[in-house]
C-alpha cells in the first residue's frame, strides 16, 4: 500500500501570478561611420586569370603590409586596367 498523503496536500494554494513577458526590443542598429563605405562599384571587365593574378598581388601586398591604407576596390580597378 502507498504511504498516506502529507495533510496539507489537500489544500489549495492560490498561484502566484506570473507577470507577463517583456515585449522583445529590437536589436540596436549598427551605426554607420565615417570609414562605412557600401557603395557599389564596377570593376572593370577582365579576363578570369587576370582577376587571379590581381588577386595573388593583393594577397602578397596584405600580407607583407604595404596595404595596410589600400582598399580592394581601388587596388582592383588599378590592376585590372593594367
Amino acid at each position: 500500500m502507498p504511504p498516506q498523503r502529507p495533510a496539507n496536500l489537500a489544500q489549495k494554494s492560490t498561484p502566484t501570478p506570473i507577470a507577463p513577458p517583456a515585449p522583445a526590443t529590437p536589436a540596436p542598429k549598427a551605426v554607420a561611420t565615417a570609414d562605412d563605405d557600401f557603395t557599389p562599384v564596377a570593376l572593370p571587365a577582365a579576363p578570369r586569370a587576370r582577376m587571379h593574378e590581381c588577386g595573388l598581388e593583393w594577397q602578397k601586398l596584405k600580407n607583407s603590409g604595404a596595404a595596410a591604407t589600400m582598399l580592394w576596390r581601388d587596388f582592383a580597378t588599378a590592376c585590372l586596367t593594367r
